[in-house]
């Protein structure tokens, strides 16, 4: 049997997100989904188990490479890709 993997998608709730997770779980993955980076970081610290993270490109309050830089200082083996 293949593991489930988990995805972390984080926005910042101004776009419609909604598309995303709908694809990402069609690929079979369970989503873990915020609209605030901020919390994002927070997740990925506070969860054990995290995959990969997609990040909505357009996030507005924080640059999207701060929130990669943070997330990698965590976890400096996961995949972070933008969306």
């Amino acid at each position: 049997m293949i593991e489930q993997k988990t995805i972390l998608y984080i926005s910042d709730g101004e776009n419609n997100s909604n598309w995303v997770v709908a694809a990402i779980k069609l690929t079979g993955c369970e989503v873990i989904n915020t609209n605030s980076p901020s919390e994002g970081v927070a997740l990925l610290y506070i969860m054990g188990h995290v995959d990969a993270v997609v990040l909505d490109s357009r996030v507005r309050k924080h640059a999207s490479f701060d929130v990669a830089q943070s997330l990698r200082r965590i976890r400096p083996d996961i995949p972070v890709m933008l969306e």
